[in-house]
């Protein structure tokens, strides 16, 4: 999140995905040259890599840097979308599409450690008293063990793209998907432990428009007329996405709203493989 002074950037968790290992289902029903599609998909609950924190002053110095151990909780993605065929000629066609999809990402750390160019213990100090991270006073005090973090965010995309399909020979296939979410909404909170294991919590709305992008390419090989294999690669980016934050210790009835304006942006590569089967 940034402060009042939107380019100054005042704290930053970075979490990663890497990896993470889904299964789902894609439902898909066509009727003349409309077709429905519907697809789910959850990742099972792994460690993912690390989730780095970093803090900073309003001088831009860096004074905080931990890295946490990171674990996959809940992962979830949904879509939906409606599409019409256009032919083009016997080898191409074209097919705009609308598209709703729903993601849900869920994390927590442990085993974090991390180094400090401030008294964590007196933050009215901070702005006055402080040296860089990585400087001699940060690496004295390096702490271990570190209060594990929980974070989740929900996020809602609606895309407006258009379905390339170009056909190889008779049983090959492959089709482009490239959109633009014309909407994309995200909430989010985490949830700091202090020493005393009070909760803290850190939430953020954020929504825009034309500020994400999503591409997918998908190769085809029919079987037979029941089977098909496919194999595709999906990607995701999202700008950085500015929105309003709150907070609330655990003891308040309710979250409070602050100055302060907090973004998120994400980015996210997928390779799948699977089998499509006619049902009729």
């Amino acid at each position: 999140y940034s402060n009042i002074e939107p380019d100054k950037r005042n704290s930053l968790l970075e979490w990663n995905m890497m990896p993470l290992y889904n299964f789902g289902l894609d439902l898909t029903a066509s009727h003349k040259k409309l077709t429905w599609d519907i697809n789910f998909s959850s990742a099972l609950p792994v460690n993912s890599g690390n989730m780095y924190d970093s803090d900073w002053v309003l001088d831009g110095t860096k004074v905080v840097y931990s890295i946490n151990e990171e674990i996959a909780e809940t992962n979830i993605q949904a879509n939906t979308g409606f599409s019409y065929n256009a032919d083009i000629n016997s080898w191409f066609s074209i097919a705009p599409e609308t598209t709703i999809q729903y993601n849900y990402n869920s994390f927590h750390t442990q085993n974090g450690y991390g180094w400090y160019g401030i008294n964590p213990n007196k933050p009215e100090e901070w702005e006055t008293n402080h040296e860089a991270w990585d400087s001699d006073r940060g690496q004295k005090n390096k702490a271990t063990n570190l209060k594990p973090i929980y974070y989740y965010q929900h996020s809602l995309f609606i895309f407006e793209g258009i379905n390339l399909n170009f056909k190889i020979t008779d049983n090959f296939y492959v089709n482009f998907n490239p959109a633009i979410s014309i909407f994309t909404y995200n909430f989010s909170r985490d949830n700091h432990k202090k020493k005393n294991n009070e909760s803290f919590y850190d939430y953020a709305i954020q929504y825009a428009c034309f500020n994400a992008f999503k591409a997918d390419l998908k190769v085809n090989c029919d079987i037979n007329k029941i089977l098909t294999l496919t194999t595709s690669v999906n990607g995701l980016y999202q700008m950085e996405t500015k929105g309003d934050r709150y907070f609330q210790y655990e003891i308040w009835d309710s979250p409070i709203e602050t100055d302060y304006k907090k973004g998120s942006s994400q980015w996210m590569v997928s390779i799948s493989t699977g089998c499509k089967i006619r049902l009729f």
